[in-house]
């Protein structure tokens, strides 16, 4: 066997066809015997023999007709070499790949970008070279759509291989990769909507695994530099991606899981503009037209007491801009229709924690994870409470079974609807604003007719519930807990008696009710027999509004002298201005997570 040997013409490359044999007296003065180049000794053998041949070739290559089979053979022979040897690539080789992408034969351009790839596996050092020439970057590129199918493969290919290395994918993202392969995926699957799976489509595969790479391995800054209008075209072919990949996987070889098609979708959509309101425009439609009203509340029964805030009107439109997009949510038709609408697509919210300012970090430890199913607790609840006296709450932690649940009594309690939902985001982001927060949480709750899903408790923060579609009946004891509990403690129903004096209240459709933390209460669904209603279940929605007074009554003398000293040495607007940038921090981090979360749940 031949052993690191490129002979130009090689006697044995054709064998299955017969020679020629010169009559007696032929000229032969033009024929030379087979050219020997050994890569075994020195490099350069390479310099002085191979590369004026390869030069000169891969520069006639249209002109001579003898030029590309002399270059396919020596490529061959170098690819060979390349493989087996452990020595570095000559520079002068390096050198040429800009040239040698540029012929006119496929062929010799897929074993140039084969080269190219093999090439950039021997070191870092020459991984960097290669991915440093601009030349070779924007051939590879270029290559991608202006070649065969067949090249365009060979091209992913190589840029998986030249991707081992953060310079490489920063070189790549920078040359305008990532616009192209997006565009790609948008062209190839125009051609493939269904994703038929009785078929492979490897160039379909190679485009979504080499886009996931580099932008799953980039700053989240690197999302902004997308066009929000390819983000669009691309955000649904994704989703219709992440929804089928196992099995998609599994037929294809495709490399990308479905946590890591969910990450890409969460990455390019942190910038994506989302329809909003303002918290002026939630103030006046909850609490009244009159900047009054809301501070009327807040002096009558913030933490003093509940309250029917606002009341659904007689003359009810679906059509309301504020609360019609609230019912525009579910399919109130039917109950199964309504748990599809909320569960159809849902996937687990991981938690961000409250001092976390940097997005990236997050995305770091939520390797893996994005995309998951619901997990039982953290996400989703279903639960029912039944008994006359002494009712305790009985779990069904099967979130596959919902709709049998739900048949047979049980409320499903969804958390975290500012992420599931663009409909419901709004909402929390304008009450975050009106109250000075940085966040505000949102929870589903559905319940069939005639049941009641948790038990009688208090939260440790101040709710507004909201009476999305059905009816329900609350009831809440007068008197609350003897002390207001903190936010995050322990909570101890225990308080809570049967003989305590109720309020009790009947939430219809559009009806707003604000319940202090610390005051015990329950709900159960009933029956509207004051007018037409649109469902015998029951749908509200929750905003956890989660403040609290930094201490409690007994405190608040020795935190007044504290603050008297700490005001002489600090000045009172410069800590405001702190804590204005650090909300504001906040926020930032906070907005592209629920972007991201937002479109792994739309309804594409």
């Amino acid at each position: 066997m031949e052993e690191d040997v490129v002979g130009v013409p090689i006697a044995h490359d054709k064998p299955n066809k017969k020679r020629r044999r010169n009559k007696k007296g032929s000229n032969n003065k033009g024929t030379s015997p087979p050219l020997k180049i050994s890569f075994s000794d020195r490099i350069p053998s390479f310099d002085t023999d191979l590369f004026p041949l390869l030069l000169a070739s891969a520069s006639r290559d249209g002109s001579n007709p003898t030029a590309q089979p002399l270059l396919r053979r020596l490529l061959r022979r170098i690819r060979r070499w390349l493989l087996r040897s452990s020595q570095p690539v000559p520079p002068s080789l390096l050198s040429l790949f800009p040239l040698l992408l540029s012929t006119s034969s496929d062929f010799v351009v897929e074993l140039s970008v084969e080269l190219v790839g093999v090439a950039s596996l021997k070191s870092v050092d020459q991984n960097k070279a290669i991915t440093s020439d601009t030349a070779v970057v924007k051939a590879l590129i270029r290559l991608l759509t202006s070649g065969t199918r067949q090249t365009a493969r060979a091209v992913l290919t190589a840029l998986m291989d030249l991707s081992v290395t953060p310079f490489a994918r920063d070189r790549l993202r920078e040359a305008g990769t990532v616009h192209k392969l997006l565009y790609m995926l948008c062209q190839e699957m125009s051609q493939d909507l269904e994703l038929d799976m009785s078929q492979i489509n490897k160039l379909l595969v190679l485009i979504l695994d080499m886009a996931v790479l580099l932008i799953n391995t980039s700053n989240i800054d690197f999302s902004d530099k997308i066009s929000q209008a390819l983000v669009q075209k691309v955000l649904p072919l994704l989703s219709k991606i992440q929804k089928r990949c196992s099995t998609y996987r599994k037929i294809s070889y495709m490399q990308s899981q479905v946590h890591e098609v969910s990450e890409t979708i969460f990455r390019i959509s942190v910038g994506i503009p989302r329809p909003n309101f303002s918290s002026e425009e939630l103030r006046s439609y909850i609490f009244g037209r009159k900047e009054s009203d809301f501070k009327d509340f807040l002096l009558n029964f913030w933490e003093k007491s509940p309250v029917l805030i606002k009341k659904g009107s007689k003359n009810f439109q679906k059509s309301d801009s504020i609360f019609g997009s609230l019912v525009n949510y579910v399919n109130p038709k039917t109950t199964d229709s309504i748990i599809d609408s909320i569960l159809q697509y849902s996937v687990s919210c991981p938690a961000i924690v409250s001092d976390e300012l940097d997005i990236n970090q997050f995305l770091n430890e939520m390797k893996g994870f994005l995309g998951s199913p619901l997990i039982y607790n953290q996400d989703i609840r279903i639960v029912k409470t039944e008994g006359q006296s002494n009712k305790k709450e009985e779990h069904f932690p099967f979130v596959d079974k919902c709709k049998e649940a739900f048949n047979n009594g049980y409320s499903i309690a969804l958390k975290g609807m500012e992420f599931r939902s663009d409909q419901i985001a709004p909402f929390s982001l304008a009450l975050s604003e009106l109250f000075g927060l940085p966040s505000i949480g949102v929870n589903l709750y559905l319940s069939p007719h005639a049941a009641q899903g948790l038990a009688r408790h208090y939260d440790d923060h101040c709710v507004l519930v909201w009476q999305i579609t059905g009816c329900k009946s609350w009831s809440i004891l007068k008197d609350p807990k003897p002390v207001m509990p903190r936010l995050y403690e322990s909570l101890d129903n225990s308080f809570a008696s049967d003989k305590a004096k109720k309020t009790e209240i009947v939430l219809k459709e559009g009806d707003i009710l604000y319940i202090p933390r610390g005051y015990f209460h329950e709900a159960h669904t009933v029956m509207d027999t004051s007018g037409p209603h649109t469902s015998d279940c029951s749908l509200h929605l929750t905003f956890a509004i989660e403040v609290e007074r930094p201490f409690e009554e007994e405190a608040m003398a020795e935190f007044s002298l504290f603050k008297s000293s700490f005001c002489k040495g600090a000045v009172y607007e410069d800590a405001c201005s702190s804590f204005g940038l650090l909300l504001e921090k906040y926020r930032k981090a906070r907005r592209p997570y629920m972007n991201g979360m937002l479109s792994l749940h739309r309804k594409f």
